[in-house]
């Protein structure tokens, strides 16, 4: 997810499903959307407390007016604003991309595993996913991740 506006329609989206399959005529009607819960028509469960629906929206009212905007379908002018932050978002990799040395070569001289560690922040600030500098180094990515964000 690149940015607000494609969440948007992501929760827009999936909460439409129902009614795209032509399972329901109403939003209203499925029992197992999210959608009645954002609208208190059902209580909450615990893993949709933090939601960012609640947090976006005061009212029941809002709710329904964000869910009823998009009816599950992208506008035009939305499709326009996806695509230029995803634009936007290809540019600035592209360019990180540019300036990225081989990953091989942050490891070719290390000589124990502080080094290799320092190695792997390193690769990591200038641009290169968790997922290829473990396979780089053949480390899991859940040990690359607990590297990365180690304060040591």
């Amino acid at each position: 997810i690149t940015s607000e506006t494609y969440l948007h329609e992501l929760f827009r989206y999936i909460e439409y499903n129902p009614l795209r399959a032509k399972v329901v005529e109403s939003l209203h009607e499925y029992p197992y959307a999210s959608y009645r819960q954002f609208v208190r028509l059902q209580k909450s469960i615990p893993c949709l407390k933090n939601s960012l629906i609640f947090q976006w929206f005061e009212t029941t009212r809002e709710v329904a007016e964000f869910f009823d905007a998009g009816e599950g379908e992208k506008s035009e002018q939305t499709a326009k604003e996806i695509q230029k932050e995803e634009d936007d978002t290809d540019e600035i990799y592209a360019k990180s991309v540019e300036k990225k040395k081989p990953l091989k070569e942050y490891f070719n001289t290390i000589a124990n595993m502080d080094e290799r560690n320092k190695m792997i922040k390193k690769a990591y600030r200038e641009g290169w996913s968790q997922h290829k500098i473990a396979k780089a180094v053949k480390l899991s990515q859940g040990m690359i991740n607990r590297i990365v964000n180690s304060n040591r």
